[in-house]
């Protein structure tokens, strides 16, 4: 779904909490590329192999017996994911904290557990003996930084998200179509916009010229540093043939 569609459905409440519990991950900007070339045999079968690891591991972990696991004591797991913990329940509690980002805080710990079981058992899985499989109950250290090193990674994204830079985005873009079609680059463009997208930065601007060059509003001049000019003769919109 388009951040902005799923931003405008939440509409900055979450009255049943459904909400917070999802990380949104924004989805790479880019332009995709096709693999070229002669199909390769040899990648193809190191390719199937890797799916059979991952689905004997899937089928492996959904036969295993329940059984409650622990953060290990003696190597400080346990400590670390208090701390971490502890320290997002403290930031969820500050006053100039939006509820929404609360709530998702305050639901990170079940996100960090649950992710630090599954790398666990992941981490123990022996394919070659899958039917002799008993994992320990005791998740280390290690496993704990990972998962809680991922996590973080994915609230900063799901901060983005809730953070409206979006709405900026398409802010700069409409300021940008009421300025001369002449040539921009971050520097000059900035004098021309308010505090919220100044402070942004120059990635915001990279950002505008990447959606504005798809939009057909114009073209890049200059790669370095980063130079926009729009046409004279479109409104933002891709002109159609008939």
């Amino acid at each position: 779904m388009q951040p902005s569609k799923l931003r405008k459905r939440i509409g900055g409440e979450d009255d049943d909490g459904r909400h917070a519990r999802f990380l949104q991950i924004g989805v790479p900007r880019g332009v995709l590329r096709c693999r070229r070339g002669p199909m390769d045999s040899a990648n193809d079968s190191v390719e199937k192999k890797h799916r059979k690891v991952l689905s004997d591991l899937a089928w492996a972990m959904h036969k295993l017996p329940p059984k409650t696991y622990s953060l290990s004591v003696e190597d400080g797991a346990q400590d670390a994911f208090c701390d971490w913990a502890e320290a997002y329940w403290e930031k969820a509690d500050q006053p100039t904290t939006k509820p929404l980002l609360a709530a998702l805080y305050n639901k990170l710990p079940d996100h960090a557990t649950k992710l630090s079981g599954t790398l666990h058992l992941v981490n123990e899985y022996d394919p070659d003996n899958s039917d002799q499989w008993h994992p320990s109950k005791t998740i280390p250290l290690s496993v704990i930084r990972l998962a809680l090193a991922i996590i973080d990674c994915l609230v900063v994204e799901a901060e983005r998200f809730h953070a409206n830079t979006d709405d900026l985005e398409a802010q700069a873009i409409a300021r940008f179509k009421e300025l001369p079609p002449v040539e921009w680059t971050w520097d000059k463009f900035k004098a021309k916009c308010k505090d919220p997208i100044r402070k942004e930065g120059s990635k915001l601007w990279t950002n505008v010229v990447t959606a504005m060059r798809d939009a057909g509003i114009g073209e890049v001049t200059k790669s370095k540093p980063l130079t926009f000019r729009r046409h004279t003769d479109v409104d933002g919109h891709r002109k159609m043939s008939a």
